[in-house]
């Protein structure tokens, strides 16, 4: 009874946390929807309680299955229920954090590609009208040329492969 009543101490604290979450602004929502490392480390805590939590279950249940006392078939299914849903709440973090790593790792990849195919960022006026003066920096009109250089080459492959392909499916007929 008493780890039923700390289960559910637990799960109010937690509600009571993301509650508070979600009301504390629209700064760190955006923040953890943006950047998916900030979004691991905020549910590696939550994570961690989850383990805790479910190791807690898996103990009581062995305790319990291992003194030989009067097992009634409620007590057992409602153990097991416990950890059944402890479990399903652990897999599901898991789930999560394992989504935010491969988000990360698809955003360092799409970074590495796009330093590797173009190495100078766009110099965009900031909102005071003002353009940042760094070297590496190019002017929006030369980003445009670049541009309109990349469509034009994939449209060219687009026509080269249309071409290929009927000229295939010509021979075969």
């Amino acid at each position: 009874m008493a780890s039923s009543v700390e289960h559910l101490r637990q799960a109010g604290g937690a509600q009571a946390n993301v509650q508070h979450q979600q009301s504390a602004g629209a700064q760190p929502v955006n923040q953890a929807e943006c950047d998916p490392i900030y979004r691991f480390k905020l549910l590696l805590p939550r994570l961690k309680e989850s383990l805790v939590n479910l190791m807690k279950i898996a103990g009581t249940c062995l305790h319990h299955n291992s003194q030989q006392l009067e097992d009634t078939t409620s007590s057992v299914e409602n153990q097991l229920q416990k950890f059944e849903k402890s479990l399903e709440e652990f897999y599901s973090m898991c789930d999560q954090v394992e989504i935010s790593l491969r988000l990360a790792l698809e955003s360092s990849q799409l970074n590495a590609d796009t330093v590797k195919f173009n190495p100078a960022c766009v110099n965009i006026p900031n909102e005071k009208g003002e353009l940042p003066s760094t070297q590496r920096l190019m002017q929006y009109p030369q980003y445009q040329a670049i541009v309109r250089q990349q469509i034009h080459t994939a449209k060219e492959l687009h026509d080269l492969l249309l071409q290929f392909s009927q000229k295939i499916t010509a021979a075969k007929t």
